[in-house]
């Protein structure tokens, strides 16, 4: 019985001691987001079927993203016109 309890206090001393001192897990990052200078402004549009169309327009380097029935179309302000177009003219 006297050996028992020496031998207890051993096992539950090795048992304890399995965690380092210093847990790399519990590290704190912080990343902070770029705040962007760019004037944007999104709209949602539906119509009365449901269907929804999403304008995202980008004042400041002059685009207009649309995106319908999961499709994106990328237009940019044409120099030549007062409208938009595409980089491919689809």
């Amino acid at each position: 019985m006297k050996k028992l309890l020496p031998g207890f206090l051993i096992i539950l001393t090795l048992s304890a001691c399995k965690h380092s001192a210093k847990d790399p897990d519990t590290s704190i990052v912080k990343q902070e987001k770029p705040i962007s200078q760019d004037d944007i402004t999104k709209v949602t549009l539906a119509d009365r079927h449901g269907d929804e169309m999403e304008i995202i327009t980008n004042n400041t380097k002059n685009t207009v993203i649309v995106r319908l029935n999961g499709q994106s179309y990328e237009l940019y302000k044409n120099a030549e016109n007062p409208g938009f177009s595409t980089d491919d003219n689809k």
